[in-house]
């Protein structure tokens, strides 16, 4: 047998034993071995364990498996050889391994072969509420351990989400199935938003994005000419629109690396009506008093000016409104001290949500009226590149907002 240990030789070191068979590594918690940092993809790598010897097969991850620095498809890992999975490196240790042979040169230059040091028997972890069950979960916040049945459960975006009961923050998975985000230091906001721009392009991006336009462009056509059903058609696209949304946002805040699938239609008041009507009641809640002072005679100077601060003030708010899931994440008592906790990450996330606008109203008005003039045999391809466009930006716009969420949650300290 065999084990992988992170942070080899440091206090804060974390063993993997490998059992015989197939072993799957990666973020996603329906892994072998959850590796909870933003550089591993959902699904990251096999590790097949097979009397002596340890085969390594990547598994299409974003950032790449890697043995001794050289990148592998797949491949041999021998005892002393280091492992790196993205930005986490673990080193291959032999675990009662027999007839496993050393790396290559380790042997010859006297290298000892790392074993596993004997370990004293541990104390059982248990729940702080039941003594004689084993703990599942602890809180970030307040260190607190519990079982399964002690903790709240909520969804948020695409997960279902534990929280303490004694302080409401969100709680994390024990044991070695879990390994601590510590294990390599996170990217900031900073580092991480040149990547929102490519971002769509991951994976299966560039085929959602076109069979996203072409549904939008389908919908606006139908939409033009089935007058009796305008608002119903509306609901429907917008709604499946801002659920989408929500989900990029959602994801994106949990660390995922590639966009997720559109949306499954099997409740169309959850799926459908409830994300169209957060959508539109956090666009209220941010351009309506500029709406009202307009159509009040207010002044378009007034008017401009409350036009600008919801500018400033929606990124946040549909952030929140896209992680709670209601219409209760634009409380302003939560989302002003928010942008005050990350001034400069918010302030980077305003400015580029504005050119980012600003790029969807010229891909949208201005692109159509220029080749308005000019002949288009299909014009119906020109509608599905705009809406593509269109789609793309609005991708690039929510992965920023949940990178804000993903570099800044502790200190955001919503759940």
């Amino acid at each position: 047998m065999a084990k992988l240990i992170i942070n080899a030789g440091q206090p804060e070191a974390v063993e993997i034993e490998l059992r015989e068979g197939t072993n799957r590594l990666g973020r996603r918690d329906t892994n072998d071995v959850q590796i909870d940092h933003a550089s591993v993809s959902g699904a990251h790598c096999e590790i097949v364990v097979q009397g002596g010897s340890v085969q390594v097969r990547d598994l299409n991850s974003t950032n790449g498996t890697f043995i001794d620095g050289a990148r592998i498809i797949e491949s041999a890992l021998q005892p002393g050889q280091t492992l790196q999975l993205g930005e986490v490196r673990m080193l291959c240790a032999a675990l009662h391994m027999a007839g496993a042979t050393a790396a290559p040169g380790t042997e010859a230059e006297g290298v000892p072969m790392p074993v596993e040091a004997p370990t004293p028997a541990a104390a059982p972890i248990v729940c702080a509420n039941h003594p004689g069950t084993p703990a599942q979960v602890v809180c970030h916040h307040c260190g607190q351990l519990f079982c399964d049945a002690c903790v709240n459960l909520r969804r948020v975006g695409a997960h279902t989400l534990k929280f303490c009961l004694a302080c409401n923050s969100q709680c994390e998975p024990l044991g070695a199935k879990r390994i601590a985000q510590t294990a390599a230091p996170e990217r900031s906001f900073f580092a991480l938003l040149p990547g929102a721009f490519k971002y769509p392009f991951k994976r299966d991006g560039v085929i959602l994005l076109v069979g996203g336009a072409l549904f939008l462009t389908f919908m606006g056509w139908l939409i033009a000419r089935a007058f009796l059903f305008t608002i119903m058609l509306s609901i429907l696209t917008f709604g499946y629109l801002a659920a989408y949304l929500q989900a990029i946002v959602a994801t994106s805040a949990q660390g995922e690396q590639t966009m997720p699938r559109w949306p499954e239609l099997s409740n169309f008041w959850d799926d459908v009506v409830l994300p169209y009507f957060q959508m539109l009641g956090t666009l209220a809640a941010c351009f309506g008093p500029a709406l009202l002072v307009l159509v009040g005679g207010g002044g378009p100077v007034l008017a401009s000016l409350l036009a600008f601060v919801g500018t400033v003030y929606f990124p946040m708010a549909w952030l929140a409104v896209s992680m709670v899931e209601n219409l209760a994440g634009l409380n302003p008592m939560m989302l002003i001290p928010s942008m005050l906790k990350v001034p400069g990450d918010y302030a980077i996330a305003v400015i580029v949500c504005w050119v980012v606008f600003l790029v969807q109203f010229a891909a949208v008005v201005f692109v159509p009226m220029a080749l308005s003039a000019v002949t288009i045999p299909l014009p119906g391809v020109l509608s599905v590149f705009v809406q593509f466009v269109w789609l793309y930006f609005l991708a690039v716009n929510m992965r920023i907002l949940g990178l804000l969420y993903f570099t800044n949650r502790k200190r955001l300290g919503w759940f």
